[in-house]
């Protein structure tokens, strides 16, 4: 996708952000997370995949437009969606951040959430510089699917200014709240077959649910295993 202007490509971050009274979905709130992640500088948001991390940096955000913090000041990104093709540097996302505070005009401590930022270049130099900036108060949250990157080498990367959160799969408390079921044996075993995934829920169909897990349990293995270890028999 092609821009011409900076502003065409500042027009672009509206849809997927919370200014003008919008509120993106953020689905179940896993308040556990919440609560421990706001106590951190860095914070780096991994874990298995499709167990909602996009999510949870939705709800970090709304958690802090419910506790005060002007919509203004906070910054969503995320490389997956297209209308960012034109992000493939650090340097032309640092640009995309300069240009919203002097467009919107922020004061106070700026919120950065930078979904797949692994797959831009460098991508650790903007976050160490805004980490380190004394001359204005940023807090920036970090996610990505590429958990090679995230785990192995952050702490190079980063120079040990972040704190590492790892989602899991739905517990069981979590699971009852969003079936409204009563916690008892019978919950207990249907939460055991459901795998604890949280987009589950919205497929009614059981066919299509074991799919689904199937799906993961291939990607996982391809992506996550074989693809990145020397394994010299991927079918057995």
């Amino acid at each position: 996708m092609k821009f011409s202007t900076t502003e065409e490509k500042f027009n672009s971050l509206v849809k997927y952000n919370f200014w003008n009274g919008n509120l993106p979905q953020h689905g179940f709130f896993r308040t556990a997370y919440l609560n421990a992640i706001k106590s951190y500088w860095v914070k780096v948001i991994v874990g298995q995949r499709r167990t909602s991390k996009r999510y949870n940096l939705r709800q970090i955000a709304n958690d802090l437009i419910a506790n005060d913090v002007h919509p203004h000041n906070i910054f969503y990104w995320n490389k997956v969606y297209i209308d960012f093709d034109f992000v493939n540097h650090y340097s032309d996302l640092g640009q995309l951040i300069n240009h919203y505070q002097l467009t919107l005009k922020t004061l106070g401590e700026i919120y950065l959430f930078l979904d797949e930022i692994q797959n831009i270049a460098q991508w650790e130099w903007l976050v160490n510089s805004y980490a380190q900036d004394f001359t204005e108060s940023y807090e920036v949250f970090i996610s990505g699917s590429n958990s090679k990157m995230l785990l192995g080498e952050l702490a190079t990367l980063l120079s040990g200014r972040y704190f590492n959160f790892e989602i899991f799969s739905l517990s069981f408390d979590q699971y009852t709240g969003i079936t409204q079921q009563n916690s008892n044996y019978e919950s207990y075993i249907n939460y055991m077959q459901s795998v604890g995934l949280p987009e589950l829920f919205v497929f009614l169909n059981e066919e299509t649910k074991r799919h689904y897990v199937a799906f993961v349990k291939v990607t996982v293995l391809l992506r996550h295993v074989i693809q990145r270890h020397p394994i010299k028999d991927p079918k057995l």
